[in-house]
């Protein structure tokens, strides 16, 4: 075996999501350093499957579902002893967790909160999504380092577990990355985005209740009032069908296009003259970090919990309540008219590289340092 040091990630699926990603730019990274990097899916499937950068081994369990990965991910940490495990999203940290006490082994284990839980456990109806924060309570002490996207996160995921947000560590997602800037530079396949004279809009994200792209939709049409635009909503998701018929029933749907997943959003950004995000909750809020890059001004609601703190209070771009419609309109618009300066912003998103990034997960690996200096990855819990 190797005598690199090995690292093991471990997510649900490929899907083309934020978390997915965050793992997929983080196993990169790490393979650039030097690391042995383990991808390890519960199942290979989704858009991101081509991404996978040379040098990662990509460890596909084939499971039905996520919790049947378990006895595979043990075996795994029994076979490969890898120096970290670093899991995202409630469900797969769990398995991580349960992992590696199933397998009797010791790597430094990393788990990710990447959204607000509680309001996650509200939204879904499943009752093993009701479960996740009891069980996170119970579980989560045997992990050495408890990670946040977020301070909203922090805050949220240690009042589920009982510990004091200072003991939870917030690390942003590594969204900006040399990758990113590449693309960003290609041209885009879209009619409207190779003719300049009309402004576009965008927005991207997966097409559920959560991003509230029907306020979006309602706020592109008040900005059709004062003047020509189009808006483009890039991804994918069980709204999609509900998001063309508003558009049709507000009379705007020749002027907003749906094209779904692209392998590039970042051509898209890069060429946009504004990018909104509409959410009703985020963990951090990727893609707003993501068209900063790019150079795009950006207007957010002012949803629990990321993107108030990307965007540093309003600093850099608007934030509007949570379901205003006419709030989000007026702010598109004055971005529209007065953007704020592409390098300012670019300037600002490299708070989120992946350079710097990593290096505050290899700290959580090697246990070098926490937040008062002193070496003590496992949380203390009331």
């Amino acid at each position: 075996m190797s005598s690199q040091p090995r690292v093991s990630l471990f997510v649900p699926t490929l899907q083309g999501g934020g978390a997915e990603l965050v793992m997929v730019t983080l196993a990169s990274a790490l393979s650039a350093r030097g690391y042995d990097v383990y991808l390890v899916v519960s199942r290979a499937e989704g858009d991101l499957a081509s991404e996978i950068p040379d040098g990662v081994t990509v460890i596909d369990f084939e499971s039905p579902y996520l919790v049947a990965s378990l006895p595979k991910l043990a075996r795994h940490l029994r076979k490969i002893d890898p120096d970290g495990l670093i899991a995202s999203m409630n469900g797969a940290n769990l398995v991580a967790i349960w992992a590696k006490i199933l397998s009797n082994t010791s790597p430094t284990t990393v788990v990710r909160v990447e959204n607000m839980t509680t309001y996650m456990a509200r939204d879904y109806d499943k009752r093993r999504h009701r479960l996740i924060p009891y069980l996170m309570m119970v579980f989560y002490r045997f992990s050495d380092e408890i990670v946040a996207v977020s301070e909203g996160v922090a805050q949220d995921t240690a009042k589920i577990i009982g510990t004091d947000p200072d003991d939870i560590r917030v690390v942003y997602n590594p969204v900006v990355t040399d990758n990113l800037v590449q693309k960003a530079g290609q041209p885009v396949d879209h009619p409207w985005l190779s003719n300049g004279s009309v402004p576009v809009i965008l927005g991207a994200g997966r097409m559920v209740p959560q991003k509230d792209f029907c306020t979006l939709i309602r706020a592109f049409r008040r900005v059709l009032r004062d003047r020509n635009a189009r808006l483009i909503i890039l991804g994918k998701g069980e709204q999609r069908e509900a998001l063309l018929e508003l558009a049709d029933e507000l009379g705007i749907s020749d002027r907003v296009s749906l094209p779904g997943f692209v392998p590039n959003q970042y051509a898209y950004m890069a060429q946009a003259d504004v990018f909104v995000l509409s959410s009703v909750h985020e963990g951090f809020g990727n893609v707003l970090a993501e068209a900063m890059a790019c150079g795009t001004p950006v207007v957010s609601t002012e949803c629990k919990s990321g993107p108030a703190e990307i965007l540093d209070g309003g600093e850099y771009g608007p934030l509007v309540p949570v379901g205003d419609s006419e709030e989000l309109a007026e702010a598109i618009l004055t971005v529209l008219d007065d953007p704020i300066k592409t390098h300012v912003l670019r300037e600002r998103a490299q708070d989120f590289s992946d350079r710097t990034i990593v290096d505050e997960l290899e700290s959580l690996i090697h246990g070098q340092t926490n937040r008062d200096g002193t070496i003590q990855p496992r949380i203390p819990l009331l």
